[in-house]
């Protein structure tokens, strides 16, 4: 049952932290998460777009946790571990990518890493300087009654708030120890209502510099390392670009704002051995900032999207023998299609709410293969 709970967790989690996390410029989103690849790196990027080198650092190949994207490695306690007569999911590409190869998940093919991970993060141009980066610090399922207009009936929708009992408690362990850590970068601070692309990255872990650090105290500034599969390490470019990234993020009045109707992205998951694809369209991010100066808290947070129908059968369609016939049909009970995406006048798609807080955080460069 724990499994299933935990489950739960990840959809809340990960839909919500797509929809922070996903659109790349333009409004679509990222590309499917590759597995293992690493690159060496002798000069700085800021945010990935200015110049990089290759750097020192090799994503973890996919680990169960409290919540984690497929080829990241937010570890979990001993008691979350899968079931014995369960066995765990295999690797993407077998695990078998060289240390300067990531694994094509679409084609399950090793391919080349030839684009150089950023060193240096945020708004920050030299090591240092404050990067205005934020962590999550408190995410939850909405309640009944609160959501986004995605229908445009001017009424909350929140199809998700039936399992945010359920799931709500182990969001928050997973956000309380650093097991589920998801940042948010922008590459520049604006308030004054303009455009800035803000890119959304998932950390490995809580640097060992400060790894007493508390992850949920706004005075902290705790320093982490990243996943380098919060980046496309496939591309063709001179930089490997974030995964997920808005290009029309804005702050005014103290208001941040994001996404949209067309805002769409594709993540993968894997927790407790199970793999999970989500593909979320329709999302937005809102919330309240600080100060002008430096972006130092994020409150009043909201994360809305949806999930289509086709794809949360094919989650419950895909679990393990022995969850899928208890748990199966409960999933779909507990989660109803309440939005018409593709405008047939039928609900094909459930949404979800998620409200969250950020802190300030500190990227000091990305995790090494263990």
């Amino acid at each position: 049952m724990k499994r299933f709970l935990s489950l739960f967790a990840v959809l809340g989690a990960f839909a919500a932290a797509a929809a922070c996390d996903s659109a790349t410029p333009g409004g679509t989103a990222a590309a499917a998460p590759t597995d293992a690849a690493a690159a060496t790196a002798d000069a700085g990027t800021t945010g990935g777009d200015a110049t990089a080198a290759k750097a020192d650092a090799v994503a973890d190949a996919p680990g169960a946790g409290d919540a984690a994207v497929a080829g990241t490695d937010a570890a979990a306690p001993a008691t979350d571990a899968p079931a014995a007569d369960v066995p765990p999911a295999k690797k993407p590409c077998e695990g078998g990518c060289k240390p300067d190869e990531a694994c094509d998940m679409v084609k399950n093919t090793c391919k080349k890493v030839t684009c150089k991970l950023p060193t240096l993060w945020g708004t920050a141009t030299k090591d240092g300087e404050n990067q205005n980066v934020q962590k999550f610090s408190v995410m939850k399922i909405s309640a009944k009654g609160i959501g986004c207009d995605l229908n445009k009936d001017e009424k909350p929708d929140n199809a998700f708030s039936g399992i945010g009992g359920m799931a709500n408690g182990q969001i928050d362990s997973a956000m309380k120890k650093g097991s589920l850590l998801l940042l948010i970068e922008p590459l520049k601070y604006l308030t004054d209502g303009k455009d800035f692309q803000m890119n959304a990255l998932v950390g490995d872990s809580v640097d060992e510099s400060n790894k007493d650090c508390d992850v949920t105290d706004a005075t902290k500034n705790c320093k982490y390392k990243l996943s380098a599969l919060s980046y496309d390490l496939l591309s063709a470019g001179a930089n490997c670009p974030s995964k997920v990234a808005f290009d029309n993020a804005k702050i005014a009045a103290g208001k941040l704002s994001a996404g949209g109707d067309k805002q769409t992205f594709s993540l993968v998951i894997e927790a407790q051995g199970i793999v999970i694809p989500l593909n979320i369209s329709k999302v937005t991010v809102k919330g309240n900032t600080t100060t002008d100066k430096e972006w130092a808290t994020t409150t009043s947070g909201q994360l809305c999207g949806v999930i289509t129908e086709a794809n949360i059968q094919k989650i419950a369609d895909d679990l393990p023998p022995d969850l899928k016939e208890q748990f199966g049909p409960l999933i779909k009970s507990l989660i109803k299609a309440d939005i018409d995406t593709d405008g047939d006048g039928k609900p094909d798609a459930a949404s979800i709410s998620l409200e969250f807080e950020t802190v300030k955080a500190t990227i000091v460069g990305i995790a090494a293969k263990k």
